[in-house]
Order: structure tokens, then sequence, then C-alpha cells
């Protein structure tokens, strides 16, 4: 496992976490996901050695938990950057139940699940471009 890589690439969530609580709404969020997405798999697919698929799925694990880092830290612009949409959806939650706490308990299943999906993106990018140099080299 290239730990160095999975670290470095999953600071996109830091990164996108702080700017989803400035000026990223979350109706252009999964534009601005999609590249960077992309991206990652690229990477993985250029700089890991093997396990393509884990290094995706553990880069979008800890990238959650630098999102939900980010959130918790600028909570009161995040919130209030995205209040319609949260007051919306929030709004049906029992009595006692706040914001943070489902974020916080959310956020590892928000994660393994666009794990599962980069992680597949990192698998099709390393095959598409194993098999371009292959071809290539031919």
């Amino acid at each position: 496992m290239n730990w160095k890589l999975i670290i470095q690439l999953s600071l996109s969530g830091l990164l996108m976490g702080v700017c989803t609580a400035f000026f990223i709404t979350d109706k252009i969020e999964m534009y601005v996901w999609l590249p960077i997405m992309l991206f990652i798999a690229y990477m993985v697919a250029t700089k890991a050695s093997s396990k393509f698929f884990l290094h995706g799925f553990l880069t979008s694990l800890i990238s959650a938990f630098w999102i939900l880092l980010a959130h918790a830290i600028f909570w009161d612009n995040f919130y209030n950057l995205n209040k319609a949409s949260m007051d919306a959806d929030f709004a049906s939650m029992p009595q006692g139940i706040s914001m943070k706490m489902v974020m916080l308990i959310a956020t590892p299943f928000v994660g393994a699940f666009f794990g599962l999906i980069q992680g597949l993106m990192a698998f099709v990018a390393h095959k598409i471009l194993n098999k371009n140099n292959s071809s290539a080299n031919s």
C-alpha cells in the first residue's frame, strides 16, 4: 500500500470541505467532485503499484474524514451557505437529533459508498492505461 499517495490524494477532501463551507453550495458540489475523482483515479492508476481499487477506496474514506473535520470546524459558514437545503432535509428528523450528529454518523457510510465508486474508477483507469501502454509498446 502506498500510504503517502493515499494521504496526499485524500487531502482533496480537506480542500473541498473548506470550499463547501465557504463558497461551493450543495447544488454544484458534485460537478466539482467529478474532475477531482477522475484525477484521483488517474493518479492511483499511475502511481500505485498494485491494489488500485483499495487505494481508491481508502483515499475516499480518509477524504470523508477531512470533509467532516472541515465542516465541523467551519460549521456556521457551512450551515449558512446551505441553510435552505439543510433545513428541508432535516425537517422530518425526530427532535433531539442534531445535524452534526447525523453528519458524524453518516460520514463513514458516505465515504465508503463513494470509496466504492472511487475504487472502481481507479481500477478501470489502471486497466485502460495499462491496455494503452501495452498496445503502444507492441
